[in-house]
């Protein structure tokens, strides 16, 4: 962001302190502009960042036509580890959007209006680390949440990681780590 700095700059006679007076002074200004995102700009960029996870995982959860109770506690549970990351003067209020950005998800999955590429593609532009990373992580847990892989949920987890450009490799990884229990569609008994 932008930032004005002014600089004080003034000369005084060496004696002692309560007895100096000042001979001359002047000031600078100066306007600084920064293009990277700064700390105040942070806070906001990770809520949206979240937001767009969020939106990403409501979608995978809805892939398979159903929300199941185990993929709705996924979400919680991984939205509370996040939010608890954040400051404690920034958690009410983290917690008050996200819950009103999951509600409208909801919506929007439930009436198959979800913009899974607009959400993907400002989730991969964001200057938040890992951010994309962590969101197909969501997907992938949510994929497993209810202990079947819908082949509908693999088709949407692999389009929304080349979305956010990560590599098959990556995803491949992320699949083996949270979906070891889960049995693919059509071989559970």
């Amino acid at each position: 962001g932008n930032r004005n700095i002014r600089f004080y700059c003034s000369m005084a006679e060496k004696t002692a302190p309560n007895l100096r007076k000042s001979l001359l002074g002047a000031t600078c200004d100066i306007r600084i502009t920064h293009n990277e995102t700064g700390y105040k700009e942070w806070k906001e960029k990770r809520l949206e960042a979240l937001t767009l996870s969020l939106r990403l995982g409501i979608a995978m959860a809805h892939a398979d036509g159903e929300f199941a109770r185990s993929e709705a506690a996924a979400i919680k549970n991984w939205l509370k580890e996040r939010v608890e990351r954040l400051d404690d003067s920034e958690q009410a209020d983290a917690k008050a959007k996200l819950n009103a950005a999951m509600t409208t998800a909801v919506a929007e999955a439930a009436s198959r209006t979800l913009n899974i590429r607009s959400a993907a593609s400002s989730l991969r532009a964001s200057p938040v680390r890992n951010a994309s990373y962590e969101a197909l992580e969501l997907c992938t847990i949510i994929m497993a949440a209810d202990g079947v892989i819908d082949p509908s949920e693999m088709r949407l987890l692999r389009e929304i990681g080349e979305q956010l450009g990560i590599s098959a490799q990556d995803l491949q990884g992320l699949t083996d780590k949270h979906t070891p229990e889960a049995t693919t569609a059509g071989t559970a008994g």
